[in-house]
This record gives structure tokens, C-alpha cells and sequence, in this order.
């Protein structure tokens, strides 16, 4: 059985690695780009993506290099008021059996690389067209070549070309939200004052996340503001830092001296597409982003791949030649409930983070300081989504694998 991956970012290489480690070594990952490169600031690994890598054998390379989370906290963007606290660090080791970790995303993409022979990857392979009858699929590349298998993973992200196997073509949704990053380095940065949290102002229609990446040697700076305060022409650029810093104007000093701190930083639209009620037509699936993006609320969609890969490799490490519908079938009962769900609560959170009514915000601090005063290890909050175990679901009985929390 020969798989074709289409897609050498995370999920893809992700899926490349859990292969090998599930004893299927007959696959090729296709990527368009000329070299494996990521762009972007933070990935925060938290445990239920540790568990993965810890599968994958990657764990103890990060101990040694990257920054372990003390927890996450959020606050009020103009007062800086503790809104709520979840810990990390130590206790959700020892809850979860794994630590949760804060790592630069290039030196994420760059883990899974080293883990993944380059004999195994096909640079400037770009997908433009998907085929499949009952022996096999066709990956048609941009200049003709023709790539072949037995079995097709979309890892192609939000714009996947593969996904449209699976549903007519369609654009991605903007969300009208537009996300500054940048970072910053720890000698300026260090005057914040700031611990390894994961910390999350949250304002009126905005919000930021900080944590420290590349072992505490940066600060990870996310700045997500309405799209109307920036100029359609910095979209996609190294923006205009006098718009960063209009957009915040007003927020509490340790922010303000936070984003004064930032000297460049470049802007990506923040995009969605509506859920998939399948991941898969026979012979080829989708996973990560292709499959289903995240908005970044939840800090869990790099985590999303990872289970995706996991599970997607177990599955067809059980299957033959003959069975890879049944085993691409299996993948998708034991990981679209999840995905889903984990896909909805992104975006359901944007709401929370970004309340602008006075009478709301005074209740959600209310019901979340009630919460974290029944709850300080926020076990409610957390349990469902850092306890998870993708590892243990890609083999259980299907109905054990995943129950959907109550609401909050």
C-alpha cells in the first residue's frame, strides 16, 4: 500500500512520521514550495499534542530545548485584571501524563522534518488535481507529472485543492478579523515583566496572546483586531506599526509597553470554512486544515493535526491494499465528531474574548471567577481537550472514543 500525502507542513509531515511509527513505510510527501519552510510566530504544543509527539518520539528533543507552560491566564485588555486562570506546568503533567509546551513554529515544522527522511519528500510538487477509481489514486502536478498510490491525505491546509474531492470547490470564509504577529526579543522584552504563561488580554472587538518561544529567548506576540482598522494594502505584509498600535490605543500599561516594544511585525486574514459532515470519498481523506481550519481561540489547531496523523496512521497501518476504504472510513468515525466540535468551540470563543457590552462583560467575569473559585485547576475547561489521549482512541472500540463535553 502506497500513500500520498499532499501537504509538507505540520499535518503532513505529521502523518509521514506516525506511518513510519505505525510500520507503513511506503509513502511520498508531495509539497509545492522549494523548500520546507513555516512562516509564523508561536504553536502552543499543549498536552493533548505532546501525547502525540510522545508516540512519535519527539518529546524529549522538546524537554531539552523549549519552553514548558506554567498555564494559561486571561485578563482584561484596559485594566489588566485577572479574568481567569488555568495552570499548567507541573500539574498538568502529572494530570495528563505530559507537559504542554511553547515553541516557535519553524522550529516545530523543522522537529518533524529531521524525523522524516527526505528520500520520503518531493519538493516543488504542486497538487492541482485529484483522481481516483477502484484500483488507486492520481495526484496530478503542476506541469503534468503524475503521482500514484493507493491512498490519498489531503494535508493541503485551508486553501486544499484535495478537499474538493470531497465537496464542490469553494473559498475560504474571512472572518473579518486581521492577526498581527511579530517577536519580541527577551532583552526588551523582559521589562513586562512576564512569566511562561500563556497570557490573553481580552478588549473590546480585539484581543492579544503572548507566550515565550525558543526557549524563552522570545516573546510571541498575536494581536487580533477587526480588518477595518487596517489598510487593505498592508493585508498579508509587514504592516504599518502606527496601525498596531491605533488599534490598541487605550489598552493598560503592560500592554502599551508591549506593543511599543514591537518593531516589525507582518498581518494574515484570519479564514474559516464551514465544517465537513465527511473527511473522506473512498480512497482519499482530509486532515488538519484541510479538513478543519481553526480560528486561533482555542490554541489547538497544530494539536488537531497532530491527533488527525496519529490516527489517520493507525487506522491504516491495520489495512491492506484491499482495505483502504474501510481503514480511511474508520479514520473518519474515530476523528470528525472531535474535529468538529474542537472546530466550533474556536470559533464560538471569539465571542467571549472580544465582548464590547458592559452588562456581558460583567457577567462572563462573574461566571468565570465562579467557575475558577469551584475550579482553580480548571479541570471543566481543560479535561476534554488537554486530557485527551488520540494515541489510545486510534485503537479503542469506536464508541469509547470520543463523548462530547457538556456545554459550558
Amino acid at each position: 500500500m502506497r500513500v500520498v500525502i499532499v501537504g509538507g507542513g505540520i499535518a503532513g509531515l505529521a502523518t509521514a512520521r506516525a506511518l513510519t511509527c505505525s510500520g507503513v513505510d511506503d509513502y511520498i510527501v508531495l509539497e509545492q514550495a522549494p523548500e520546507l519552510t513555516e512562516i509564523g510566530a508561536g504553536v502552543q504544543v499543549t498536552n493533548n499534542a505532546t501525547r502525540v509527539l510522545e508516540y512519535l518520539g519527539l518529546v524529549d528533543e522538546l524537554r531539552k530545548t523549549e519552553t514548558m507552560s506554567e498555564g494559561s491566564t486571561y485578563r482584561d485588555l484596559i485594566t489588566d485584571e485577572v479574568i481567569y486562570d488555568t495552570p499548567a506546568g507541573e500539574y498538568a503533567e502529572k494530570r495528563y501524563g505530559v507537559p504542554y509546551f511553547q515553541i516557535h513554529r519553524r522550529k516545530f515544522l523543522d522537529l518533524l522534518k529531521r524525523s522524516v527522511p527526505s528520500s520520503k519528500v518531493r519538493l516543488g510538487s504542486r497538487c492541482v488535481r485529484v483522481h481516483q477509481d477502484d484500483r488507486g489514486v492520481a495526484v496530478e502536478l503542476e506541469g503534468g507529472a503524475v503521482v500514484t498510490g493507493e491512498v490519498l491525505v489531503g494535508a493541503d491546509g485551508i486553501h486544499s485543492v484535495v478537499r474538493s474531492t470531497l465537496v464542490p470547490p469553494e473559498e475560504p470564509v474571512f472572518s473579518g478579523l486581521l492577526g498581527w504577529r511579530s517577536l519580541i526579543p527577551y532583552e526588551k522584552a523582559k521589562v513586562l515583566g512576564l512569566d511562561r504563561w500563556h497570557y490573553q488580554w481580552w478588549g473590546p472587538h480585539r484581543s492579544i496572546t503572548s507566550y515565550w518561544v525558543n526557549g524563552g529567548s522570545q516573546l510571541n506576540f498575536l494581536g487580533v483586531v477587526p480588518s477595518s482598522e487596517v489598510h487593505a494594502e498592508s493585508w498579508k505584509t509587514h504592516g504599518d506599526i502606527t496601525q498596531l498600535r491605533g488599534s490598541f490605543h487605550g489598552s493598560c500599561p503592560r500592554v502599551t509597553a508591549m506593543i511599543n516594544l514591537v518593531e516589525e511585525a507582518f498581518i494574515t486574514g484570519i479564514f474559516d470554512r464551514p465544517p465537513l459532515a465527511r473527511y473522506v470519498d473512498r480512497r482519499v481523506a482530509v486532515i488538519g486544515d484541510a479538513a478543519h481550519p481553526l480560528w486561533p481561540f482555542l490554541a489547538n489547531g497544530a494539536a488537531q493535526s497532530l491527533e488527525d496523523a496519529v490516527v489517520i496512521g493507525r487506522c491504516l497501518a491495520r489495512a491492506n491494499a484491499d482495505g483502504v476504504v474501510a481503514a480511511l472510513e474508520d479514520y473518519e468515525r474515530r476523528r470528525l465528531p472531535r474535529a468538529n466540535y474542537v472546530q466550533r468551540r474556536s470559533r464560538e470563543l471569539e465571542k467571549p474574548s472580544h465582548m464590547s457590552d458592559a452588562v456581558q462583560i460583567r457577567e462572563r467575569n462573574r461566571r468565570l471567577a465562579a467557575k475558577m473559585a469551584s475550579d482553580p485547576t480548571g479541570s471543566w475547561m481543560r479535561d476534554w481537550l488537554w486530557g485527551y489521549d488520540a494515541v489510545a482512541a486510534a485503537d479503542a472500540p469506536i464508541e469509547s472514543t470520543w463523548q462530547e463535553p457538556a456545554a459550558w
